[in-house]
């Protein structure tokens, strides 16, 4: 049983950095295959007395350290997507703009 959690401990790990750099790639990434594998890691570990969960602890933080830095990359996606859904209304904005300030340009009467 300790086999393998471990064993899905370092598969969760290696999910982790590959849907990290496909993120950073730019790439979508489905996080609903992440779930069975958390589920597993879960049902693995339920039971376990203190010692083993110790003795865990390495593969425990390289999991966890591998979803901060997802954490991480997925925001600063967000952030520049955000960014670029915003300048893309600014120059939406200044084309309407421009496109009134033309038409009442070509509407107002002449000197």
């Amino acid at each position: 049983m300790t086999a393998d959690l471990e064993h899905e401990l370092d598969q969760l790990a290696s999910a982790l950095a590959e849907v990290q750099r496909r993120a950073r790639e730019g790439e979508a990434v489905d996080m609903s295959l992440l779930d069975a594998q958390v589920q597993a890691v879960a049902d693995a570990a339920e039971g376990l007395d203190a010692a083993r969960m110790a003795e865990l602890r390495p593969r425990i933080a390289r999991v966890l350290t591998a979803y901060e830095q997802l954490d991480q990359t997925l925001r600063a996606e967000l952030e520049s997507v955000k960014e670029e859904l915003s300048n893309h209304g600014q120059r939406a904005h200044a084309m309407r703009t421009y496109g009134q300030l033309q038409v009442a340009a070509e509407t107002a009467p002449r000197r």
